[in-house]
């Protein structure tokens, strides 16, 4: 449903739902152009910004965000070459890459790298499309206890040590910077 616009400050939302033995409270999305900014339980709305580096998101302004995220770096050859590219750090689904639009395929499974053949004098565009996952926006966010391995419908009532206030996000993002090691022919 539309809200009103946000005024700088703070703002309240107030929602009347039911609660009971049987039911509970699902989480509710703000979806808009903002960054969120995090600490401990308390969370700040801000002006989006418009790029992002290597590295978690989660302290990037996108702490709750589940969607896909396309990082996108340019390389200039001497030379026609192949390159490989290697991701060797990132949490999400999978990785898709792609150079100057043309699909190379996924990144998923050790040892995280494409190997791209021929690729001509110049300047090139290298994608980096990061598939996401919803750890951070339907997960367990107040269960301090990531240790589980196993997830059921526990998992999102944690009680007495095992809850907490603070929000307990998971790492989400390329973590570390690709490395492109360019072979020249």
């Amino acid at each position: 449903m539309p809200l009103p616009k946000l005024k700088k400050g703070i703002n309240e939302l107030i929602l009347r739902v039911p609660i009971g033995k049987s039911i509970s409270i699902e989480n509710f999305l703000l979806l808009g152009d903002f960054d969120v900014h995090v600490s401990g339980c308390n969370i700040t709305i801000n002006k989006p910004r418009r790029k992002i580096t290597f590295g978690s998101i989660i302290n990037q302004g996108m702490p709750f965000y589940g969607g896909n995220i396309t990082y996108k770096t340019k390389i200039v050859l001497d030379q026609t070459s192949d390159i490989t590219l290697r991701v060797s750090r990132y949490m999400g689904a999978l990785i898709r890459v792609s150079v100057d639009g043309a699909d190379y395929g996924k990144l998923v499974f050790a040892p995280y790298k494409k190997e791209i053949k021929n690729l001509s004098k110049g300047e090139h565009t290298i994608e980096f499309k990061l598939f996401g996952t919803r750890v951070n926006t339907f997960s367990a966010l107040h269960n301090c206890n990531k240790s589980e391995n196993w997830k059921g419908p526990s998992y999102w009532y944690s009680q007495d040590d095992c809850w907490s206030y603070e929000y307990c996000l998971s790492e989400t993002g390329i973590l570390s910077s690709p490395v492109i090691e360019i072979i020249g022919k």
